[in-house]
């Protein structure tokens, strides 16, 4: 900061010493005020630029830390992520096409979204009130229905891609 506040008095410098001596050409005093105002320009876009990428660096880390929360403080956290590393296993087992790969991260996303929302539903109605609500109790019913739904139709989706593979093997 103190370099762009230096670098804004040349100008300046090159008024004076031209006005008392009369020596530096007015090219050269466009040509470094041009400069300065670049650099200072630049300089403002590079603190932007590092305010931004910090930004993101914190909300980004702050997302981590929230899925290690879940993952270490949440049991149905820990279910799902034992269920995706099975389906894992029979996809590379069952050599399942891309499609059904695909097909099979969008649930897993899907039903580990809504796992964590849900959970910060239930922690944020915790902190509303630790007593017995009926809204409240309504409220994490609701969320832990969408859960419910999500896992219902990726069982549905397993079910599609694997039990064909699995029934071939018993067939043939």
């Amino acid at each position: 900061w103190n370099r762009s506040i230096l670098l804004t008095q040349l100008p300046v410098f090159f008024f004076i010493c031209h006005s008392l001596y009369g020596s530096i050409p007015d090219f050269i005093i466009c040509y470094f005020s041009l400069l300065v105002q670049i650099y200072v320009f630049l300089h403002k876009q590079q603190d932007k630029m590092n305010l931004f990428l910090k930004r993101q660096i914190k909300s980004f880390s702050n997302a981590f830390r929230g899925i290690k929360i879940a993952f270490f403080e949440e049991i149905h956290i820990k279910i799902h992520c034992a269920i995706i590393i099975f389906v894992t296993i029979l996809g590379f087992l069952f050599r399942i096409a891309s499609s059904e790969w695909l097909a099979i991260i969008v649930c897993i996303g899907l039903v580990i979204s809504s796992e964590l929302i849900n959970t910060s539903i239930e922690n944020l109605s915790d902190v509303v009130t630790l007593s017995k609500n009926e809204q409240i109790r309504k409220i994490k019913d609701i969320a832990a229905g969408a859960v419910l739904i999500t896992a219902i139709i990726s069982v549905i989706v397993g079910i599609i891609i694997f039990f064909p593979k699995i029934y071939s093997l018993f067939t043939c």
